[in-house]
């Protein structure tokens, strides 16, 4: 696409070259001079294109301008998916659409059944991959450890300028001619939204993939144009929670703005208006409106008109919307409103945004927000690499707008920070962590909580300042990994405590009464608390009571099972044999206590050698192995993670990682904690699973 805005007619300056990248982007926004109307860019010397490009919305079926569209209809439009099945309504898929029949999205079944669906496997997409000792040890169904690597273990590729075509099977096959066999789970191709060409990383497990590919891929002709590097060994997902995130930048640019001329038969009456501007006393539309050039309206005149202007007034501006602001006795005699600063098409606008960040370094995500009422067009994009973010900010930020020559583009790196946390630790110390919100936003640190997933919640902080946004972190964490238990200084534990069903219920009252939660957290041999910090001694008491009572006697009853007279019933729990109570079912159709399937998963996690947890259903026969996505959603997300980390830790594996750790001298990455090893050289290194420059020396970031 051409340069929209380049100059042809003036002699000075001359037009001004736009990189390859934008110029293939960018499309003049009318192309030929029989059109009824006038061309607007006439005398800004706009490339005159007969052909244009077809309309990639036209040829989904979803283009709404019709007619009026600059792109070409030519051709046949898919409209199936102009239909509103194609994109089902998230608010009827939760049961509570208010818009009914005047919805734009679909209600039909069949649709929300899909999206669910898709919404469960994405929601389940986690590697199940956990850094423990410096290794990355992953778990597969039952939690039982599959594997144990180090992050030096495996290389990583990445591939550029592949066709449109292109898919991981694709990128696969592409592999195989060459002689590399790889998986698909290997792969992962990312086609960017309204770019040419995608692109795809490739991480397997050898330390010479990197370095075969990169040589074989380099004779490759077919396709033509691939560029072919090596990379870091990308963080698993579900790494990143706890840890700080400086992929990211935040963008914006000005929305289009007019200027405003307010005529006065004297210089007096638009000195007063003129101050009153100045001192926020006259406002338009409620909003503070930026006044200048207080002049005559002919130089040298002795009497006559004066004026001011108002710059930087909204492209809706009307002139009855700048009069209201005036008394009647004061109003301008004139009110004259001038042509927008730039013609504006977010979509594309937002790609030569886009198109400007992809010259730095490929994008992971890249999401546009464009409120009507805010002054300035928002966009943030999170780069693949730390690196590439930081050269975007220090080279983009304050550079001239490709759509808008006198605009610029803002950016900043944002640093920002993800924690998961149980939905009932949340509403507990909720009303603790909005007490910190406040100070937060003066800070100019933002902090969102989003949507419940299962039982688990994600809580994300993010601002520019690292430092805040790292106090900010610690502030966080102490509030959600709770408070340890303490009487007499020790920490309050029982290593033989079989919670039963009464003993389960005081505790649940202890809870109610205090508005506090307790965890048992077994890899740590302690209970956490969660609440109000002038709760917490009572809630130790409280607890340490309950734990002498259970000593005393509960522990000590143990049920016969040969004894019960009663047929067992399918509701009755399989561990207990009683009723079950706050029940929950398995996938293989077992029910259980919640209670017992969460000291049942305990009790696994606590066996020596290998292990996984399966279903104890029709008197201990069943025998499925559960899913590990599915345990995930049965218990809190801390037992979940406490079960992993206690098994991971106590695995023979990583405790021969340890030892062989301790004999080569590695050290753990501050960040990320991943294994290093110093050979030779200085004691500055960077850690090759995250990137951070450290000392060696006195094992801090650089």
């Amino acid at each position: 696409m051409g340069n929209i805005f380049g100059r042809e007619t003036e002699t000075s300056p001359p037009p001004r070259e736009l990189p390859p990248v934008l110029a293939a982007t960018r499309q003049p926004l009318y192309y030929g001079r029989d059109l009824p109307y006038e061309d607007p860019f006439q005398n800004r010397g706009v490339p005159q294109i007969q052909d244009p490009r077809p309309c990639v919305f036209y040829a989904r079926g979803a283009c709404f301008r019709g007619t009026a569209c600059r792109f070409s209809h030519e051709g046949a439009a898919d409209t199936s998916s102009t239909k509103n099945s194609q994109k089902p309504c998230h608010f009827f898929m939760r049961g509570h659409c208010r818009r009914g029949e005047a919805c734009n999205f679909s209600h039909e079944q069949s649709s929300v059944q899909e999206a669910t669906k898709a919404t469960k496997d994405d929601d389940c997409a986690e590697s199940w991959v956990r850094e423990l000792g410096g290794a990355w040890v992953k778990f597969g169904d039952g939690a039982a450890i599959i594997d144990v690597s180090l992050p030096s273990d495996f290389s990583t590729i990445q591939i550029r300028n592949l066709p449109t075509t292109a898919s991981a099977s694709s990128v696969r096959d592409l592999l195989s001619e060459v002689g590399i066999p790889v998986l698909i789970s290997d792969i992962r191709y990312i086609k960017p939204k309204d770019m040419p060409n995608g692109f795809a990383t490739v991480k397997v497990k050898d330390p010479e993939f990197a370095k075969t590919a990169c040589s074989r891929l380099q004779t490759v002709i077919e396709p033509p144009g691939l560029e072919v590097s090596s990379m870091r060994v990308p963080i698993p997902p579900g790494f990143h929670f706890g840890q700080v995130d400086n992929r990211q930048v935040r963008c914006s640019w000005h929305r289009p703005t007019r200027t405003s001329s307010l005529y006065f038969p004297n210089r007096k009456a638009a000195s007063r208006s003129f101050y009153k501007f100045k001192g926020e006393q006259y406002k338009i539309n409620g909003m503070k409106a930026t006044v200048q050039s207080l002049v005559a309206e002919h130089p040298g005149q002795q009497n006559g008109r004066w004026k001011i202007d108002l710059v930087g007034m909204s492209a809706s501006i009307t002139e009855d919307d700048i009069a209201s602001a005036f008394p009647s006795f004061e109003k301008p005699c004139l009110i004259t409103i001038g042509d927008l600063s730039y013609e504006m098409d977010i979509e594309m606008d937002s790609t030569l945004v886009k198109s400007m960040l992809y010259e730095k370094g490929e994008l992971e995500k890249w999401n546009v927000s464009d409120s009507s009422t805010a002054k300035r067009i928002k966009a943030q994009a999170t780069f693949m690499e730390e690196c590439h973010a930081q050269i975007a900010a220090s080279s983009l930020d304050g550079t001239e707008l490709p759509f808008n020559h006198t605009g610029k583009l803002f950016v900043q790196l944002i640093t920002s920070v993800k924690f998961k946390v149980s939905a009932r630790v949340y509403d507990t110390v909720k009303k603790t962590i909005d007490s910190h919100i406040s100070n937060w936003n003066r800070q100019f640190i933002r902090y969102s909580a989003l949507p419940e997933r299962g039982f688990n919640r994600i809580l994300k902080i993010e601002g520019e300042d690292r430092q805040l946004v790292a106090q900010a972190k610690r502030d966080l964490e102490k509030i959600i990994t709770g408070t340890v238990l303490t009487m007499d200084g020790k920490n309050i534990w029982y290593s033989n405590l079989k919670i039963s069903k009464n003993a389960y219920r005081k505790l649940q009252k202890i809870e109610r009464d205090l508005e506090v939660v307790i965890i048992r957290d077994i890899r740590a041999s302690n209970f956490r608390a969660f609440g109000p910090d002038g709760r917490l001694a009572q809630a130790a008491e409280a607890l340490q009571q309950l734990i002498h009572e259970i000593k005393a006697g509960d522990h000590a009853i143990k049920k016969a099972v040969a004894t019960v007279k009663r047929q067992q019933l399918e509701t009755d729990c399989p561990i207990c044999f009683e009723e079950a109570e706050e029940s929950l079912e398995t996938s293989c159709g077992h029910i259980y206590c919640s209670l017992c399937f969460f000291n049942m998963c305990q009790a696994e996690a606590s066996t020596s050698g290998e292990f996984s947890i399966g279903c104890m259903g029709n008197s201990g026969t069943c025998g499925k192995i559960i899913q590990i996505s599915e345990l995930q959603t049965l218990i809190l997300s801390e037992t979940f993670e406490n079960i992993l980390e206690h098994k991971g830790n106590s695995s023979e594996d990583i405790e021969e990682l340890i030892k062989a750790k301790e004999g080569l001298g590695a050290k753990d990455c501050p960040k990320c904690t991943t294994a290093l090893q110093k050979a030779e050289g200085c004691n500055h290194m960077t850690c090759i699973a995250c990137g951070t420059h450290i000392c060696w020396f006195h094992g801090s970031f650089v």
